[in-house]
């Protein structure tokens, strides 16, 4: 994506089981990325959690994950979440997901006006996982990376993780180094329930409470 003045729509994908701080905080990174190195504006952030035909195991129910992800976004002014691909009786691919987003961006902007450019906001790791046999369709990851770009987050550095990337691609992914480093995960956060532990302050307070009052995450194995 070339410098200067434009509108960018974010959009992040996941499992969310629970959404915790830590996906609500990427977006400000990006946020924070986008305005100061790219010189453009982000119009909004959309969160999209997976179905449940997604091929990990032992997830909440769609419906579930869903809400949570409403509950913690309903205050914020920019980022929303659409329940389209948790609804779906198929696996969904991530391409086709933007394409879809970049479609409704367009349908949703009125004439004359700069429609928003969408972006992929995720963690390195799905950067790094380009390099995984059969994980990607290789014309997918062009088009992801090409067509839309890519905001990833790491508390590592970059190297490594531009490994994944084809060198003429490169100038499209943007590597973003959490300045204020946490641990915080899903994983994590499934562990500190199961067992009993405080997880107060690490995921938004009213998807706390839905978690409290359902029981959920009480059985879920260790990490």
């Amino acid at each position: 994506m070339s410098e200067g003045k434009g509108l960018v729509r974010f959009f992040i994908g996941g499992s969310f089981n629970p959404i915790t701080i830590a996906h609500l905080r990427i977006l400000e990174l990006s946020r924070d990325y986008v305005h100061r190195n790219l010189g453009l504006q982000v119009e909004s952030a959309v969160i999209s959690p997976v179905g449940d035909h997604y091929s990990e195991k032992k997830l909440q129910p769609a419906s579930l994950r869903v809400e949570m992800v409403r509950l913690a976004v309903q205050n914020s002014p920019w980022i929303t979440v659409d329940d389209w691909e948790a609804k779906q009786e198929r696996w969904v691919r991530t391409l086709d997901n933007l394409k879809r987003q970049q479609s409704i961006a367009q349908e949703a902007t009125p004439e004359g006006q700069p429609t928003p450019r969408v972006m992929l906001v995720c963690g390195a790791d799905l950067v790094k996982s380009f390099e995984k046999p059969g994980l990607w369709l290789p014309e997918h990851i062009i088009s992801i990376i090409r067509d839309f770009g890519i905001l990833a987050i790491t508390r590592q550095g970059n190297g490594s993780f531009l490994d994944a990337v084809p060198a003429n691609l490169r100038e499209h992914v943007h590597i973003i180094e959490e300045w204020c480093p946490n641990e915080i995960s899903s994983t994590k956060i499934r562990y500190g329930l199961k067992n009993g532990l405080s997880v107060q302050y690490l995921v938004p307070d009213l998807v706390l409470q839905f978690i409290r009052e359902r029981h959920m995450y009480e059985t879920e194995p260790e990490p």
